[in-house]
Protein backbone atom coordinates (compact mmCIF):
# COMPACT_ATOMS: atom_id res chain seq x y z
CA UNK A 1 0.00 0.00 0.00
CA UNK A 2 1.47 3.81 -0.95
CA UNK A 3 1.86 6.31 1.45
CA UNK A 4 -0.80 7.85 -0.58
CA UNK A 5 -3.27 4.81 -0.03
CA UNK A 6 -2.26 4.47 4.04
CA UNK A 7 -3.57 8.31 4.23
CA UNK A 8 -6.75 8.20 2.22
CA UNK A 9 -7.40 4.49 3.77
CA UNK A 10 -6.89 6.85 7.32
CA UNK A 11 -9.14 9.86 6.63
CA UNK A 12 -11.73 8.05 5.26
CA UNK A 13 -11.74 5.59 8.51
CA UNK A 14 -12.33 8.81 10.52
CA UNK A 15 -14.67 10.80 8.31
CA UNK A 16 -17.09 8.42 8.18
CA UNK A 17 -17.80 8.96 11.96
CA UNK A 18 -18.78 12.09 11.07
CA UNK A 19 -22.74 12.58 10.03
CA UNK A 20 -22.07 14.19 6.80
CA UNK A 21 -18.99 14.66 5.74
CA UNK A 22 -18.80 12.00 3.15
CA UNK A 23 -21.73 11.55 0.59
CA UNK A 24 -22.44 9.70 -2.59
CA UNK A 25 -23.72 11.61 -5.28
CA UNK A 26 -26.24 9.50 -7.02
CA UNK A 27 -27.83 10.00 -10.31
CA UNK A 28 -31.53 11.08 -9.59
CA UNK A 29 -32.18 14.68 -10.04
CA UNK A 30 -33.19 16.41 -6.98
CA UNK A 31 -34.88 19.32 -8.67
CA UNK A 32 -36.27 18.10 -11.74
CA UNK A 33 -38.83 15.15 -11.14
CA UNK A 34 -36.37 13.03 -9.71
CA UNK A 35 -34.77 11.46 -13.52
CA UNK A 36 -31.24 12.13 -14.41
CA UNK A 37 -31.57 14.99 -16.74
CA UNK A 38 -30.05 13.08 -20.00
CA UNK A 39 -33.22 10.49 -19.80
CA UNK A 40 -36.18 11.43 -21.30
CA UNK A 41 -38.73 12.89 -19.75
CA UNK A 42 -36.69 15.20 -17.68
CA UNK A 43 -38.11 19.02 -17.69
CA UNK A 44 -35.64 21.60 -17.18
CA UNK A 45 -38.34 24.10 -16.18
CA UNK A 46 -39.33 22.19 -12.81
CA UNK A 47 -35.77 22.63 -12.31
CA UNK A 48 -35.27 25.15 -9.21
CA UNK A 49 -31.27 25.18 -10.24
CA UNK A 50 -31.04 25.70 -13.82
CA UNK A 51 -28.26 28.91 -13.35
CA UNK A 52 -25.76 25.85 -12.30
CA UNK A 53 -24.55 23.67 -15.15
CA UNK A 54 -26.12 20.02 -15.33
CA UNK A 55 -22.62 18.38 -14.21
CA UNK A 56 -22.84 20.59 -10.98
CA UNK A 57 -23.77 18.09 -7.70
CA UNK A 58 -26.55 20.47 -6.79
CA UNK A 59 -28.61 18.85 -9.16
CA UNK A 60 -28.47 15.50 -7.46
CA UNK A 61 -29.55 13.62 -4.41
CA UNK A 62 -26.56 12.94 -2.32
CA UNK A 63 -26.75 10.50 0.56
CA UNK A 64 -24.52 10.35 3.45
CA UNK A 65 -21.86 7.37 3.67
CA UNK A 66 -23.49 5.63 6.44
CA UNK A 67 -20.46 2.17 6.41
CA UNK A 68 -17.06 1.44 4.35
CA UNK A 69 -15.70 -2.22 3.48
CA UNK A 70 -12.22 -2.21 2.65
CA UNK A 71 -10.32 -4.88 0.41
CA UNK A 72 -6.99 -5.82 -0.96
CA UNK A 73 -6.69 -5.98 -4.72
CA UNK A 74 -3.74 -7.19 -5.98
CA UNK A 75 -1.67 -4.94 -3.81
CA UNK A 76 -4.26 -1.89 -4.19
CA UNK A 77 -6.20 -0.72 -1.40
CA UNK A 78 -10.16 -0.54 -2.29
CA UNK A 79 -12.95 0.41 -0.73
CA UNK A 80 -16.61 0.45 -1.09
CA UNK A 81 -18.64 3.09 0.52
CA UNK A 82 -22.23 2.86 0.98
CA UNK A 83 -25.24 4.87 2.38
CA UNK A 84 -27.87 3.81 4.90
CA UNK A 85 -30.67 1.78 3.54
CA UNK A 86 -33.78 3.92 1.86
CA UNK A 87 -36.51 3.52 0.37
CA UNK A 88 -36.40 3.84 -3.29
CA UNK A 89 -38.80 5.80 -5.30
CA UNK A 90 -40.70 2.65 -6.24
CA UNK A 91 -41.52 1.44 -3.17
CA UNK A 92 -38.32 -0.94 -2.98
CA UNK A 93 -35.44 -0.89 0.43
CA UNK A 94 -32.23 -0.51 -1.25
CA UNK A 95 -28.88 2.28 -0.42
CA UNK A 96 -26.55 3.07 -3.17
CA UNK A 97 -22.51 2.79 -3.09
CA UNK A 98 -19.66 3.66 -4.61
CA UNK A 99 -16.12 1.51 -5.21
CA UNK A 100 -12.53 2.02 -6.13
CA UNK A 101 -9.32 2.77 -4.70
CA UNK A 102 -9.18 4.53 -1.37
CA UNK A 103 -7.82 7.87 -2.41
CA UNK A 104 -10.16 8.25 -5.79
CA UNK A 105 -13.42 7.01 -3.43
CA UNK A 106 -12.50 9.88 -1.12
CA UNK A 107 -11.91 12.47 -3.61
CA UNK A 108 -15.50 11.45 -5.17
CA UNK A 109 -17.00 11.71 -1.49
CA UNK A 110 -16.21 15.01 -1.29
CA UNK A 111 -16.93 15.95 -4.57
CA UNK A 112 -20.10 18.09 -3.18
CA UNK A 113 -18.25 20.16 -0.79
CA UNK A 114 -16.53 21.71 -4.50
CA UNK A 115 -20.14 22.94 -5.17
CA UNK A 116 -20.98 25.25 -2.15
Amino acid sequence: MTPEESIAKAELEALVKVPGALKIITNMHACGGGIHPSFPGFRESRCVRATFPMSDPRHFVLHDVASLEFSDRGGVSCVRAYSSVYEAPDGRKTRDWTEGRSADVLHRLQEWKLSK
